[in-house]
C-alpha cells in the first residue's frame, strides 16, 4: 500500500486510542487521524514539527495524548512513508516523506 493509501485510510478512521490516566479536563479522546491531521497541520504552517509540538496543539483543541503515544504514532507514519524525520539533539524533527 502506498503512503497516499495510507494518510486517507488513517484520515478516515475513528478509533480512539485508549488512556485510563486522562485528566477529566481533557474530554476528547484522540485517535490516529487526529494526530495526523495536526501533524500534517503543523508541518504546512512550519515546515516540520515535533512530538511535543503536536502534542501541546492537541491538548490546546481538548484532547488528551501523551508524549508516548505521539511518538508511537509518528513512528508509525514514518514507518509507513508518510513521514521523515531527523534527529535534533534529543529529539526527532519530523517532514513529509517524498511521495
Amino acid at each position: 500500500m502506498n503512503a497516499e493509501v495510507i494518510v486517507q485510510h488513517l484520515l478516515n478512521t475513528n478509533v480512539i486510542i485508549q488512556d485510563s490516566n486522562k485528566p477529566d479536563e481533557y474530554y476528547l479522546g484522540i485517535t490516529e487521524a487526529k494526530i495526523l491531521k495536526i501533524t500534517l497541520q503543523l508541518i504546512e504552517d512550519n515546515g516540520q514539527t515535533t512530538t511535543l509540538e503536536v502534542k501541546t496543539e492537541l491538548r490546546k483543541n481538548n484532547y488528551w495524548a501523551t508524549q508516548a503515544q505521539i511518538s508511537d504514532a509518528l513512528e508509525s507514519f514514518e514507518n509507513v512513508g508518510i513521514l521523515e524525520s531527523s534527529l535534533a539533539g534529543d529529539h526527532k524533527i519530523y517532514v513529509l516523506a517524498e511521495m
